[in-house]
């Protein structure tokens, strides 16, 4: 089992509790340092999605070359934005057995990022005004990253911006800036064609509280629109009182608990994994 890792600079570590609770039940799991940070070379700040993707795909290729490792039985887990990653690689490999997508939205990152802003904001008591002038900014943003046109005009709307309260760009971005790569790179990708060409199993996982994009019943409709009725062996939980990391958040005027995960998440994961993994299943 490969675990993928999300957006930003993420070391094998962010994935290592999982990856030891499926080694403790049988399943090896493979960990690794994202391009560019720990260990590992390149420049994740400027890597597309099917980058990543290829490093996905030397993972399984490494893992087929080893002899304690069944080569028809590997899968692969992506978390966040690696659950847009995970699924190409399952794309643009044969025979993956399985593909457990967790808390990534079934929109365009542009569309995700648009809306956890707004409901980061909305939750944070911001006003309307507020809330859209800060959808705006991050349209213009988007917009400069596609084009390379109007930087001055940018540059000075950005300063501007930055003395507002709600401003959560950094201060003095300079004009190649590396998030306007990432802008390019990434923001167009739509998950839903990628979902529809694969052909494993597949896991698609939710917290109820997730903030991190649209409402989870945006893509909840959109998954199954897409992939009702196709060849795709797929499988929906929605954990309702989780967020982003599928852990429980606390109600409206609860006081904040331990950190813990949803009831019932690690044994469904791990019994749904366990069945794909199975020999002779599937």
């Amino acid at each position: 089992m490969i675990f993928v890792q999300g957006a930003g600079v993420e070391t094998r570590s962010a994935s290592r509790f999982l990856a030891e609770f499926f080694a403790k039940r049988g399943v090896a799991a493979l960990i690794y340092d994202k391009r560019g940070a720990g260990a590992s070379t390149g420049d994740w700040k400027r890597s597309s999605f099917e980058d990543l993707a290829g490093d996905v795909v030397a993972a399984v290729n490494y893992l087929k070359t080893r002899p304690e490792i069944d080569p028809a039985r590997v899968g692969v887990m992506g978390s966040s934005q690696g659950g847009w990653i995970a699924p190409i690689t399952a794309a643009r490999v044969s025979g993956i057995r399985f593909v457990v997508v967790k808390s990534a939205a079934c929109v365009t990152p542009e569309e995700q990022e648009l809306a956890r802003v707004e409901a980061q904001m909305r939750a944070s008591r911001n006003s309307p005004n507020d809330i859209e002038q800060a959808l705006t900014l991050y349209r213009n943003v988007i917009a400069y990253a596609r084009s390379g046109e109007g930087w001055d005009k940018l540059s000075a709307t950005l300063e501007t911006a930055s003395q507002q309260k709600w401003y959560f760009f950094a201060r003095n971005i300079p004009k190649d800036w590396w998030f306007f790569d990432q802008v390019r790179l990434t923001f167009d990708h739509d998950p839903i064609p990628v979902l529809q060409r694969i052909h494993s199993p597949l896991l698609v996982i939710f917290g109820g509280q997730d903030s991190y994009g649209p409402p989870v019943r945006e893509s909840l409709a959109r998954l199954v629109q897409a992939l009702g009725g196709g060849g795709n062996q797929a499988v929906i939980q929605v954990f309702p009182n989780a967020g982003h990391d599928l852990r429980v958040e606390p109600g409206k005027g609860d006081a904040w608990d331990f950190s813990r995960f949803a009831p019932g998440y690690l044994e469904s994961l791990a019994s749904w994994v366990r069945l794909q993994t199975e020999v002779g299943g599937r």
